[in-house]
């Protein structure tokens, strides 16, 4: 009797313990990506592994490798260094999987399509993939190739790309059981138009052979493509979209995956923290459509036409008419002739509530080094953007939508005034311009003496 209940027992417990390892493994992903050309940036703007904050992620993916001769390689010189100190994370951060990427747009197609062309130089990339993963303390692979049967790949690829994830898979979970360690996680990271996902990806391939698909729902327009200002990373189609505009939205790609057989559960929803701008032809004409000459001026950190860092969005509102274009969940923003479709606090959190509410898997975010991660725009909020779609995947609020800019506040005014959406800031005006201005820590705004005070005394709503 005693050996029954004793058994009943260890198997209640081992049903509980069942049910919290469950439980973790479905915490929504948070993957993130540490950019390894960042740290040439100059000023604040320079990024390094010590910038990082870990407690914001469950992924980090290093991008990017290189591949040559059919194998991974490093790309920038001081790669094993920053190996070392981005997985020093783990430490700390026992949880956290980090992952080396390999791909990207710069790479292209062709190191791919020389590596998966026969059953052989695919054996011998997963080989060596698996000794360079493990020598340098990854967690697992995260492909990025931009794209299978694109940019001078054969239509051919596509069944390629299929042979080389599932022999992937086995030999990463062979293995991983040869050694007793965690199989090696495989990541992919796919494109958004509705002909390249039939022409390029094999669905059940990835349903039974990879750990995590990120889609890339950003960059639906784009200043070098397009002659009109589009927001690049909309949330919804919006009224104004007709045609093949109504399939250039997260919502509408991530359900075509879902739709074409892609589980939930794999697809993290892609959010970017950066911005892509236009030069209109008519400064007065400020909606999303109106007609654009070429890409917006280079930011004083990126310096890449037509794209900023939210750093560098956040430094330029003080001067300019901000908008919410509410049917599609984002903002943007006209300085002059210069039209910028950037992302704010309340936009990723609306895209992390989409994941939430849809019971995706996760969200991809990309990148650490375009939020403001050192707090250039304001020092008391960190890392702004990253942090609200935290928030909301922790089961907090949407932050309230903010259009007021200088150019509301200010006008006809000169002196200091609240800020009506923030008891933190202010703003200065002079002759109807002006800038937001924060208090210091522990002081409010007091609307009485139009100054910051300390928070108890302060009379501000």
């Amino acid at each position: 009797m005693v050996t029954k209940k004793m058994s009943l027992l260890w198997s209640c417990f081992g049903l509980l313990v069942a049910l919290a390892v469950h439980c973790t493994e479905a915490e929504v992903r948070r993957w993130c990506y540490y950019t390894n050309w960042s740290q040439y940036r100059t000023g604040l703007a320079k990024f390094v592994p010590e910038d990082i904050d870990a407690n914001l992620c469950t992924h980090i993916s290093y991008a990017f490798a290189a591949l040559k001769n059919g194998k991974l390689a490093t790309f920038e010189w001081n790669d094993n260094d920053m190996y070392n100190r981005v997985n020093s994370l783990k430490t700390s951060h026992p949880n956290l999987k980090t992952l080396l990427s390999v791909g990207g747009w710069n790479m292209g197609s062709m190191p791919f399509v020389n590596t998966v062309v026969t059953e052989g130089t695919r054996r011998s990339f997963i080989g060596s993939a698996i000794d360079f993963l493990r020598r340098n303390d990854f967690d697992g692979l995260d492909i990025c190739w931009q794209y299978p049967t694109s940019r001078g790949s054969p239509d051919v690829d596509k069944e390629r790309f299929s042979m080389l994830l599932k022999e992937m898979r086995a030999a990463f979970d062979e293995e991983g059981k040869r050694t007793n360690r965690a199989p090696l996680l495989i990541g992919v990271v796919v494109g958004s138009e509705d002909r390249l996902v039939d022409r390029a990806y094999d669905i059940d391939t990835l349903n039974t052979s990879v750990d995590a698909v990120s889609l890339l729902t950003y960059d639906f327009y784009t200043p070098g493509t397009f002659k009109h200002a589009a927001h690049t990373s909309a949330l919804y189609a919006g009224k104004s979209s007709v045609g093949p505009d109504m399939m250039k939205n997260v919502e509408w790609t991530a359900n075509n995956w879902v739709n074409k057989g892609l589980s939930k559960h794999l697809i993290n929803i892609g959010i970017a923290f950066y911005a892509h701008s236009y030069l209109l032809e008519d400064a007065s004409n400020q909606k999303e459509g109106s007609p654009t000459s070429k890409a917006g001026t280079a930011g004083q950190y990126t310096r890449l036409d037509g794209f900023l860092a939210y750093y560098e969005v956040c430094q330029i509102m003080s001067r300019s008419t901000k908008y919410y274009l509410q049917d599609k969940g984002v903002p943007y923003l006209v300085d002059g002739y210069q039209w910028v479709g950037y992302e704010d606090e309340r936009s990723v959190a609306l895209k992390a509530k989409f994941a939430l509410d849809n019971k995706f898997g996760g969200v991809m975010l990309w990148a650490f080094d375009v939020d403001d991660f050192k707090g250039i725009c304001n020092t008391q909020k960190v890392y702004p953007l990253l942090k609200s779609v935290n928030k909301v995947l922790n089961g907090g609020s949407i932050p309230t939508q903010t259009t007021i800019s200088p150019v509301d506040v200010c006008k006809g005014k000169s002196g200091s005034y609240p800020d009506p959406v923030s008891c933190k800031s202010f703003y200065i005006c002079t002759n109807g311009k002006g800038f937001i201005a924060f208090c210091p820590p522990n002081q409010l705004f007091d609307h009485v003496s139009n100054s910051c005070v300390e928070s108890s005394r302060a009379k501000c709503s």
